[in-house]
């Protein structure tokens, strides 16, 4: 059973930790709002946007509490599911990147942020194998440090995923 399960999460190889400047909740709601994303409520903005091969991107960035990383899980992909069936069109892909508020992350916060992002791909694989429509980029933003964390993917193989890494770069901008 063991090596089944490893042959499954191991698919989703994650980097190393990115980092991305994010600060306080009203910075980054000025940042994205500077980016085209429209406040849907007090705690999510949207942005639709267009690639080239006509794939339609509904990005949302929510804020959550991180301070149970391990129990939050669960009402975190609730949260994003109500979104989804609101909003999202039938043929779109929804990034849903969420921004985990923790004041002081520590090294075991990291690692918990890590087996969560695997386990969030592998659930979304395993619910539709086909198509994977939509995926959530946890985000742990450490107050203190006005920082957020989260893993890339060393073979991207889901790429609304890899999309949303790329709206972490682009309205954050990378740190080293």
């Amino acid at each position: 059973m063991r090596k089944t399960t490893e042959r499954f999460f191991g698919r989703y190889r994650l980097d190393e930790a990115a980092c991305v400047a994010a600060g306080g909740w009203e910075a980054v709601r000025a940042a994205l709002v500077e980016r085209n994303f429209q406040m849907t409520d007090e705690r999510t903005l949207c942005r639709k946007e267009a690639t080239l091969a006509k794939t339609v991107f509904c990005d949302y960035v929510l804020e959550a509490d991180g301070t149970d990383l391990a129990s939050g899980l669960p009402g975190w992909r609730e949260r994003c599911r109500a979104l989804g069936e609101r909003r999202l069109d039938a043929l779109g892909k929804a990034c849903y990147i969420l921004l985990l508020y923790k004041d002081r992350v520590t090294e075991e916060d990291m690692r918990t942020l890590k087996r969560l992002q695997t386990e969030v791909l592998a659930f979304e694989r395993a619910a539709n194998p086909q198509r994977v429509g939509g995926t959530m980029l946890l985000v742990l933003a450490d107050g203190s440090a006005e920082a957020g964390f989260f893993y890339k993917m060393s073979d991207p193989v889901n790429a609304v995923y890899d999309h949303g890494c790329r709206v972490l770069k682009e309205v954050f901008g990378e740190l080293a």
